[in-house]
């Protein structure tokens, strides 16, 4: 008898197991399966399959966080210590060329986060001038406190804590000596990007360099009282755009340093941020001097409030109400709420200020900020669904612009098979109700300027107005011309106007406020009602102008490389390999290649760019011929088109391309480690009518859920939610940690986390309606921290619905009952089977008995052997 072994080529693991451990587990256990297989086969044994390992060896994805900052060794895990990082001395392989070495000028500070300080009082810089800006300008150093550190990353981000809402710099030093420092201080007053010169168009390490103009006077150094220096590293904006002196060496030691450094170095982790950023506010609102922690809170942004918890927000947010209120804690307001993760947490905030009769208060003292407050809501919380054509004619009919009853538009208009015949006395009462309409408004008027986006054709007002309630009136009698052109408009509205409506709906503000910002839709409406002949002018030039924006974000990306005097000559080669690439692409027009192209990541037009300097593109004809003249060229535009097409695939689903869609694209193209048929894949399996609820979350979710890291997402997981608009719905309204505690609950199970989504709805609907939100935000935040009478009480809810429904129930067992099972169960299979129905605390636990029983119990019988291929032993006697 001839024996056939069938040996497993791949491994499923939970998507708990970080991917490196994963690989190297699936490595070690297929090589020993089929060692053992080979071993007690016979000589005419057939093996059917082969390892992967034996076909292609397994190589680890490069980590630069394992290189040592000279780049002559790289950490590997050690087979002789345990899996201790071992430095192994790196080998050049022969006929490779690449770029000379990233290499430090300069010795600077090195330590450890825990040596990190937040000293609170004034530096010793104090009111030293940094430098002085056109108009006479002048920036000097004023705070009373500031940050020491041992990292340049870390400068940053403690620079981004303390003085997130104002400018801040970093100086070192001091220079000459051995025990250097980083010094962040805060400046006199905030710098905003908007009011300085632009870039200058260098590029160094891939970023645009601001602060090189001459006519900036810059301190290149500060001092203290024992006649120490220190060098001003850079100054940041209120925005978080660094500066340099007139220095490109300067710049370059800036971003090589924050290359060469280790990622474990430059985290501050939040429990050590907290009390140094927060503290002292904290002791000041103990001692009652709000108005002083209401100073120190205005210097804050959204990255430091995002330190602390919900409902200590909402205290912030008293304590900024209650507080003489100027446009810096109004800002401050603002980024409080930029800082809240989900809908669920904005709205038990504002339920525990409501509770403290605080609420109404809080949006009346947001005078000059308050459309920027309604814009942010509206952006972070609101529907990301565009305005519906039905919402427009009911906004028209409340304003009086459009009749409530279809007979009375019928009177004025008859579809006839010319088209529509318009009554000269509709051009009449529709000019009369709009000039009502103006007169109505009032004062309004300023408020509204400040959200449309043509506040130049507000004069034009009583005539767009009749247009735009002539052609909607068509719309409502169903001439498909103005539907459409209706629709389209709707979709074109500025995004303010748009974000600032839904941000007033989610915080349900006063009927006055709302119905400003009802009008300001109207009026943006009315301002794309344009003459007859600019509107066929407009049309014909839609593509033209369409091209040319597509070409300005490519080239933008060539003049960063440094080819700025290349831009003519690039933007030709551009489009020529946009016609060639249409040829076999799905993309219908040249224009929709450039287009898609301009919305890739960066680093794909970048690796696109490089490889077509030395080609001389447009003496090919065909991608054929540019594959056997330039084939690397051809390999990164083939890439570039795949992505293309991915996102087109997301657009002709979601219908337009908003900065949600492209951002989310961009972050899962760039981060998430998909080849680009998984990339395409996800794109069509998005529905479109939740695409921009799907690309919201992806926008929002922290870098440490894409890739190959740690608690990194799968394809499988992406995939999944695509088709799960409850699962995303929560995410979007909770926040991904939330979101990620419930679903590790629910054992990494969509099916179980949407029973548990369920019974979680049921337990908000027995809460006090005046309570909910903060109650059932309590309950989210128990059940994240694994407190065990949460989990018991979602337990009994799920089990309610369960036996509802005849199905059987989620068991608690006891200790004793666990070892029981375990004791007359030794089948792993069985255990599996009877884990499906327990909770994850038992199911871990019922695991752990049946490991230590059947596995761990007879001690000293097996050791583990390391070497090349690390396995398990019989230890003869033993």
């Amino acid at each position: 008898m001839r024996n056939i072994y069938n040996l497993p080529t791949k491994i499923n693991f939970p998507e708990s197991l970080p991917s490196d451990v994963r690989l190297r587990l699936q490595t070690v256990i297929l090589d020993s399966i089929r060692r053992v297989a080979e071993q007690s086969a016979g000589d005419d044994a057939q093996f059917v399959a082969e390892s992967p390992a034996r076909v292609e060896p397994v190589r680890e994805r490069f980590t630069a966080h394992r290189l040592n900052p000279e780049r002559v060794t790289y950490a590997i895990p050690s087979y002789d210590n345990g899996g201790a990082p071992t430095n192994v001395p790196l080998k050049e392989a022969k006929g490779t060329a690449h770029a000379a070495p990233v290499r430090l000028r300069w010795r600077h500070p090195h330590g450890n986060v825990a040596d990190d300080q937040v000293v609170n009082k004034t530096s010793i810089f104090e009111d030293q001038l940094i430098a002085i800006f056109p108009g006479w300008q002048a920036v000097r150093v004023h705070a009373t406190r500031y940050a020491v550190t041992t990292n340049l990353n870390r400068a940053i981000i403690w620079g981004n804590m303390l003085f997130g809402a104002r400018s801040y710099a970093i100086l070192e030093g001091p220079i000459g000596q051995a025990r250097l420092r980083y010094y962040v201080v805060g400046t006199t007053h905030a710098l905003h990007a908007r009011d300085l010169n632009p870039g200058t168009g260098l590029a160094v390490a891939g970023g645009e360099v601001w602060g090189l103009k001459r006519r900036i006077h810059w301190q290149p150094q500060l001092h203290d009282d024992q006649h120490g220096f220190f060098m001003l590293r850079a100054l940041f904006t209120a925005e978080g755009q660094p500066m340099w002196p007139a220095s490109r060496e300067l710049v370059e030691e800036f971003y090589n340093e924050l290359k060469l450094g280790r990622p474990q170095q430059h985290l501050i982790p939040r429990e050590l941020a907290r009390p140094l950023v927060f503290g002292e506010i904290d002791q000041l609102i103990a001692a009652e001097k709000t108005e002083e922690a209401a100073r120190k809170l205005a210097e804050l942004d959204a990255a430091a409030f995002a330190l602390v918890d919900w409902d200590v927000k909402a205290q912030y947010l008293i304590i900024l109400t209650d507080a003489w209120t100027l446009e810096t804690e109004e800002i401050a307001i603002i980024e409080i709420l930029k800082s809240i993760s989900g809908r669920l947490e904005l709205d038990a905030a504002l339920g525990l200020i409501k509770q403290k009769g605080k609420y109404d208060k809080l949006f009346r003292d947001v005078n000059s900020q308050i459309w920027s407050l309604l814009i942010e809501v509206g952006k972070r919380f609101g529907d990301p669904g565009p305005l519906s054509y039905r919402f427009l004619v009911e906004l028209l009919q409340e304003a009086g612009l459009v009749p409530r009853d279809w007979k009375d538009i019928a009177k004025y208009i008859t579809l006839g098979p010319a088209g529509p015949v318009i009554s000269p006395n509709l051009w009449v009462e529709t000019e009369e109700a709009a000039r009502s309409f103006v007169e109505f408004l009032g004062g309004a008027l300023e408020g509204i300027v400040m959200l449309v986006a043509h506040p130049d054709k507000l004069l034009e007002g009583i005539a767009q107005l009749v247009k735009l309630s002539v052609m909607v009136q068509l719309a409502e009698m169903g001439y498909p011309p103005a539907v459409t052109f209706v629709a389209n408009i709707l979709k074109q509205l500025a995004p303010q106007v748009v974000y600032g409506f839904k941000g007033a709906q989610v915080l349900g503000i006063s009927d006055s406020m709302l119905r400003r910002v009802k009008w300001a839709i109207i009026w943006e409406v009315a301002s794309w009602f344009i003459g007859l002949g600019e509107i066929k002018a407009a049309i014909s030039g839609a593509g033209v102008t369409e091209k040319l924006a597509a070409l300005g974000r490519l080239l933008r990306v060539l003049r960063l490389l440094g080819k700025a005097a290349e831009v003519e000559q690039s933007a030709a080669k551009l489009e020529h390999l946009a016609r060639l690439l249409q040829k076999v692409s799905v993309l219908n027009h040249e224009n929709d290649v450039l287009r898609l192209f301009s919305h890739l990541p960066e680093e794909d037009i970048v690796h696109l760019a490089r490889r077509m300097e030395s080609a001389d593109v447009q003496a090919v004809q065909s991608m054929a011929e540019l594959t056997a003249k330039h084939p690397e060229l051809a390999e990164a535009a083939r890439h570039a088109l795949d992505r293309a097409e991915a996102l087109y695939r997301l657009e002709t689903r979601a219908g337009k391309l908003s900065d949600n869609l492209v951002a989310g694209f961009q972050k899962l193209a760039s981060r998430s480690g998909f080849n680009n048929t998984e990339l395409f894949n996800l794109m069509a399996a998005i529905p479109g009518e939740h695409a921009e609820v799907y690309m919201r979350i992806i926008r929002g979710m922290p870098d440490s859920a894409f890739g190959r890291g740690i608690g990194a997402r799968g394809y499988n997981f992406f995939a999944n939610l695509a088709q799960r608009p409850q699962s995303m719905r929560f995410m979007a309204d909770a926040g991904y940690e939330t979101f990620s505690a419930l679903y590790r609950h629910s054992n990494y199970d969509f099916v179980r986390f949407e029973e548990n989504l369920q019974a979680l709805e049921d337990l908000a609907q027995k809460m006090p309606v005046d309570q909910r939100a903060v109650d059932y935000q309590r309950l989210l935040d128990r059940l994240a921290r694994g407190d065990a009478a949460a989990a018991e009480e979602l337990r009994t809810a799920v089990n309610a619905r369960r036996a509802a429904a005849g199905r059987p129930l989620i068991h608690s067992f006891s200790a004793a009952d666990l070892d029981a099972i375990v004791e007359k169960t030794p089948d792993i299979k069985k255990i599996r089977e009877l884990a499906k129905e327990m909770d994850p605390g038992t199911r871990g636990s019922l695991f752990e008995r049946w490991g230590n029983r059947y596995v761990f119990k007879q001690k000293n019988k097996v050791r583990v052997v390391k070497a090349d291929n690390a396995h398990l032993e019989e230890i003869e006697g033993g």
